[in-house]
């Protein structure tokens, strides 16, 4: 019997009520212009990325909102062809998303639940799952942070860096199949008040994606990671790689700022840890 059944989650454009309308640019969001930039940036990058791994053994479930328009769920129809571990559900906005994920983990007999977050504009390097699995270790419940990775600025200039980044949004958790609750039981940011939780360092397994609509992350790389390789790991080929390569931008001092910014904001992350800030209730 197989001990774990392992689900990447990734929500896609479900409306919530508690949100802007706007990105930071103040750009409206869910009309058919911002889909149809979304949908791009899905399909270049994240959909290639996860279609690219070596281990094969997962689920992805993607959920859309019920109100998401025709043409765009024909191309969804179509994801679903090329990546039979690509499972495309509609629910009707953010307050039907959590009850929806846990109501289908509960159909699994599988002894272990292990679950994966990963936005809908962001990127896994070809060995994430094998690497995610291999911690598994029979954990009534751990969370997981891959605190290593890359960030790619894709608008309106290409820059690739290193990035670390201690509680990311790229969390996994391993729990008993007991009324399991999913990764998605907690924002992000909540994760790192888990006692609970192991990193992973030293192996780049994720890429952040900035662009024009990001709401709140900003380019923070240093270092000059090898172009072809790293976008080579992700999936990242043909026509959309050269595009990115040939508005490619260099920048020695920038790295160097950056460098000190994730040095300094890390320690300082840990240290508010380690004095009892962050504590889950």
């Amino acid at each position: 019997m197989q001990e774990f059944q392992h689900i990447i989650i990734t929500r896609f454009n479900l409306r919530n009520h508690q949100w802007s309308d706007r990105t930071k640019n103040n750009t409206p969001i869910l009309t058919e212009s911002w889909l149809e930039d979304r949908f791009d940036l899905f399909e270049n990058f994240c959909y290639l990325s996860v279609r690219n791994q070596t281990n094969i053994n997962f689920q992805w479930w993607v959920f859309f909102d019920t109100k998401t328009p025709t043409r765009f769920r024909e191309r969804i129809s179509e994801f679903e062809r090329r990546f039979p571990r690509f499972t495309a559900l509609f629910v009707d906005g953010m307050d039907t998303f959590l009850p929806e994920v846990q109501q289908r983990l509960a159909m699994y007999k599988t002894p272990y639940i292990i679950t994966s977050r990963l936005d809908n504009d962001d990127c896994l390097h070809k060995d994430y799952v094998q690497m995610v699995q291999q911690q598994f270790a029979h954990q009534t419940y751990l969370a997981l942070y891959i605190i290593d990775g890359f960030t790619l600025q894709v608008q309106p200039e290409v820059r690739l860096g290193f990035r670390r980044h201690l509680y990311n949004p790229f969390i996994t958790l391993i729990e008993e199949n007991v009324n399991a609750k999913s990764v998605w039981d907690r924002t992000h940011s909540d994760w790192k008040k888990e006692k609970l939780l192991k990193r992973i360092k030293g192996e780049r397994l994720w890429m952040s994606v900035i662009h024009h609509d990001n709401k709140v992350n900003e380019y923070h790389g240093f270092g000059t990671p090898d172009f072809e390789e790293t976008l080579m790991n992700f999936g990242i080929r043909g026509a959309k790689k050269s595009e990115l390569r040939a508005l490619l931008t260099h920048s020695k001092r920038l790295s160097f700022k950056y460098w000190c910014e994730a040095v300094i904001y890390n320690v300082f992350k840990d240290f508010k840890k380690a004095i009892g800030l962050y504590s889950y209730k």
